[in-house]
């Protein structure tokens, strides 16, 4: 009665316009509300003799010629199309995201990720991925939901389209986790990430559970890295590297927040899933350090909002995998060193590594850093656990 009472305040009065039935227990009802607004109100029943009302949705209904549906390798072109046409803003700033000629790349290098597209008379007009993956949560093993790449074009946005995509990964979500509760799987958590600055994003559902440190995404120059000497012996990693990379990557990530150690087994599935964009030769490998990087080419570009309007723009390759031994700094900054010389070699200007304030290397990550991007992690279904600040915290730029 609850859910029904806060439906009729948000329709504010209406006039029946269509019922469609689905079945003998579930319809959609489409209203018009005074505001020029039309809705969709599906509601399902139960499929048993007392058919009380089992499940009730409101959404915004889709104009003619609009659908709703999960994207496919066709869609890449207009799925990049809508993200560089698409602008975040972001204080005083405003920041478009080119993800390169392959949007789908970055989909095939994580484990399981479903996007969806709104397209208007086929032209998609609007992108929504929900990713799954495992991680530690308070050091219990769980499996994290999350959204990213989310982009509407500005002439669609007010239209509900986040709502509906958001609800449908939504409610997947929710099915995963029913159905690992049934079956004793791992809990399925959920996060979202939000830029510091982003006031639009900080004021969606979910927002509301800010965790008490923040994560940085620091962005380093390739040019300036490349001029800083390198006196280690390395070389780009092959399988049996397996064992000696496993022990940096654990050894460096240790008790941080969401970080879910390695083992071989898991570096070779991670590094088997696209290897001509991610595998064995991306990392780089010493003694005392690795690290893994993507030339994604992905190109953000910042422009101000002042009367200047000046712009700025970088094409970011991905750090995904660093370690290195305790005290070893200078052995990781000279590794860094030699990846930033490969990604300027294949046309990319900047990298891009996540850190925060506990995690090893984060002070000499933020003297090296040109900039920094601040993140706030939210997670609603649960609480920042105790003492993770000192503990640091994990962000895998796979998924983001």
């Amino acid at each position: 009665m609850g859910l029904l009472h806060w439906l009729a305040g948000q329709l504010q009065g209406f006039a029946l316009d269509s019922i469609t039935r689905a079945s003998d227990v579930a319809a959609t009802v489409r209203v018009s509300c005074p505001n020029g607004r039309t809705w969709d109100l599906k509601v399902t029943l139960e499929d048993a003799p007392t058919q009380r009302i089992e499940w009730v949705q409101l959404d915004r209904a889709l104009l003619d010629g609009m659908e709703v549906r999960v994207a496919g390798p066709g869609d890449g072109a207009g799925i990049a199309e809508v993200c560089r046409n698409t602008e975040i803003v972001l204080g005083d700033l405003a920041v478009t995201i080119d993800p390169g000629e392959d949007y789908f790349a970055a989909i095939r290098l994580m484990d399981q990720a479903t996007v969806l597209v709104a397209t208007h008379h086929d032209r998609v007009v609007a992108v929504h991925c929900g990713v799954s993956y495992p991680i530690t949560y308070n050091g219990e093993r769980q499996n994290m939901s999350q959204i990213l790449h989310s982009r509407v074009l500005k002439e669609y946005a007010g239209l509900g389209l986040w709502s509906i995509m958001n609800r449908i990964l939504v409610n997947g979500s929710r099915a995963r986790g029913v159905e690992a509760a049934r079956t004793g799987g791992y809990f399925q958590n959920g996060c979202a990430y939000f830029a510091a600055d982003n006031e639009a994003a900080r004021r969606l559902n979910g927002a509301q559970s800010p965790w008490s440190f923040q994560p940085l995404r620091l962005v380093l120059s390739c040019e300036w890295l490349a001029t800083r000497a390198t006196t280690i012996e390395w070389h780009a990693a092959d399988p049996t590297d397996a064992v000696h990379v496993v022990e940096l990557l654990n050894d460096t990530h240790a008790g941080e927040e969401l970080f879910v150690p390695y083992t071989e087994a898991s570096l070779r599935e991670r590094l088997g899933r696209a290897p001509d964009a991610y595998g064995w030769p991306n990392l780089l490998v010493s003694d005392d350090a690795v690290i893994g990087v993507w030339n994604a080419g992905r190109t953000h570009t910042k422009r101000r909002l002042d009367a200047g309007g000046s712009t700025r723009s970088s094409v970011r390759a991905l750090v995904f995998d660093h370690g290195f031994r305790a005290g070893a700094e200078d052995a990781f900054e000279q590794i860094l060193a030699e990846a930033a010389r490969r990604a300027m070699a294949a046309g990319m200007t900047h990298l891009t590594i996540f850190t925060s304030d506990a995690a090893r290397g984060s002070t000499r990550l933020r003297e090296l850093a040109e900039e920094s991007e601040p993140y706030i992690l939210s997670t609603p279904y649960t609480p920042e656990p105790e003492g993770a600040a000192a503990r640091g915290l994990y962000v895998d730029q796979v998924y983001f």
